[in-house]
C-alpha cells in the first residue's frame, strides 16, 4: 500500500453518523430484504455492516441502493430507500422529515474516527504547510464550539442554525492537541485499538496485506512540532 502517516485526529463521531429508517422498521432484524441507501467504501458502509452484524445479518441480506453524499442528504427521495446511512447535518434534516435513528456511531466500537493523513513524501516536502493546517484546526475548533463570529460562515455553508450546530457538536469529540498526541503515541491504547478493530474487519473481506504496526503509521512527533 501507500506509505501514509496519520498526523492527527480531527474528530471522533459519537452519534453524528447514523443509520436512519422509515416508520415501520422497528429493529435491526427488520432490515432483512430492505432497500438501504449508503455510499460504498466509506465510514457509512462500515457503520451499516456493524449494525447488520448485531442482528446476525450481512450486506448480502439487504438490497443495496448505492448513493453519493448529495443523494444521501435527500434521504433517497429520487432513488427510494427504506433506510439510509448518513452523517450530520443531514441526520438532523432527515429526522425532521420523519426518519429515526436505529443505530449510530455513539455505540461503543462504532465510533467514526476522522484523521488527517499524508503521504510520507508530503510530510517531508510540505511540513510547514501541514503544520499551518494543523495549528489552524487546533486553534479554530474551540472558537467554533464557543459560537463566536467565526461560526457564521459555517452555519451558512451547512444550512443549519446555531442551535442545530450546537446539537451536532454534542455528538462529536474534537480532541485537544495533547489528547491527540497521547493517542498517536499509543499512550492509552484507544486509537491503536480502533486501528486493530478496523484491520480485523477489512482483512477478511478485502484480502488486504497485513497492515503495519500502529507505531509505524502514527506520527506523534508532528503534533509535538505543532505546539
Amino acid at each position: 500500500g501507500y506509505p501514509l502517516k496519520i498526523l492527527m485526529v480531527t474528530d471522533v463521531s459519537r452519534g453524528a453518523d447514523a443509520l436512519l429508517v422509515n416508520p415501520g422498521i422497528e429493529s435491526l432484524a427488520d432490515l432483512r430484504g430492505r432497500r438501504i441507501g449508503f455510499e460504498p467504501r466509506t465510514a457509512g458502509t462500515r457503520l451499516l455492516g456493524l449494525a447488520l452484524a448485531e442482528a446476525g445479518l450481512s450486506m448480502a441480506d439487504i438490497r443495496h441502493v448505492v448513493m453519493n453524499a448529495t443523494e444521501l442528504q435527500d434521504g433517497g427521495m429520487d432513488r427510494p430507500a427504506e433506510a439510509v446511512v448518513c452523517s450530520e447535518p443531514w441526520r438532523q434534516r432527515l429526522v425532521a422529515r420523519g426518519m429515526r435513528p436505529l443505530y449510530d456511531s455513539g455505540k461503543k466500537g462504532a465510533e467514526v474516527v476522522r484523521v488527517l493523513v499524508a503521504h510520507v513524501d508530503a510530510v517531508a516536502d510540505h511540513r510547514d504547510e501541514l503544520l499551518v493546517l494543523v495549528r489552524a484546526h487546533v486553534e479554530g475548533m474551540p472558537r467554533l464550539a464557543a459560537a463566536g463570529a467565526e461560526l457564521e460562515p459555517v452555519l451558512r455553508r451547512e444550512g443549519v442554525s446555531a442551535e442545530e450546530f450546537a446539537r451536532i457538536m454534542e455528538k462529536m469529540e474534537v480532541p485537544a492537541l495533547e489528547q491527540n498526541r497521547r493517542w498517536l503515541a499509543c499512550e492509552d491504547g484507544w486509537l491503536e485499538s480502533r486501528l486493530e478493530q478496523l484491520r480485523a474487519e477489512l482483512l477478511p473481506a478485502d484480502g488486504l496485506e497485513p497492515a503495519r504496526r500502529a507505531a509505524d503509521v502514527f506520527d506523534p512527533w508532528f503534533l509535538e512540532e505543532a505546539r
